[in-house]
């Protein structure tokens, strides 16, 4: 929508012409430079920004010693390693790749883990062997490498672990000897 001349700029073309005035249009810079209204309204708001822009060059320490930027950017010797460098990456990147086709083949199968002979996946096998261990914990093999008698009863074996308690506890503590009540 084209607005008359005679209007103010809108706040989207005074964000405009804070940034960079010479990207609104001529009709609207020429409004700029006539209007007082819309040369305060700019100013009040670039004066923060210039606040600012102060204080960070105020609080900015000076450098420890001069910056000096080369026209070029580097040594010749720098850019033919750095060819070299990026040559080498890619023919990593390229043997990889040869490396994995070789090794996985065009077998899809084996990119889903499928074995070729049972057509279990390892995880499957991996979370068969963990339900055998959730319900034995210490297998046979391992409980003859302790010396724990296999036909004894879980709770013997619990029972070798914590052992229960079969003496009376104790009925007074140092803080009833010495006059202190219990809690």
């Amino acid at each position: 929508m084209k607005q008359p001349e005679d209007h103010h700029l809108t706040d989207e073309e005074l964000i405009v012409a804070l940034v960079d005035a010479t990207d609104l249009s001529d009709s609207r810079r020429s409004h700029l430079d006539d209007c007082r209204h819309c040369r305060q309204v700019l100013a009040a708001a670039q004066a923060p920004l210039d606040r600012i822009g102060a204080l960070a060059e105020r609080h900015t320490p000076a450098p420890s010693h001069p910056v000096r930027v080369d026209a070029r950017s580097s040594h010749p010797a720098k850019r033919i390693r750095r060819r070299v460098a990026a040559a080498m990456a890619i023919a990593a990147m390229g043997l990889l790749v040869v490396v994995w086709t070789a090794t996985v083949g065009h077998d899809p199968s084996r990119l889903a883990g499928e074995s070729k002979s049972g057509g279990e996946t390892e995880d499957m096998v991996f979370m068969a062997e963990v339900g055998q261990l959730i319900d034995d914990p210490l297998p046979d093999r391992y409980r003859q490498l302790i010396g724990i008698d296999t036909t004894d009863s879980e709770d013997d074996f619990m029972d070798f672990i914590v052992p229960t308690l079969t003496a009376p506890a104790p009925t007074s503590s140092r803080h009833t000897e010495k006059g202190v009540g219990p809690c």
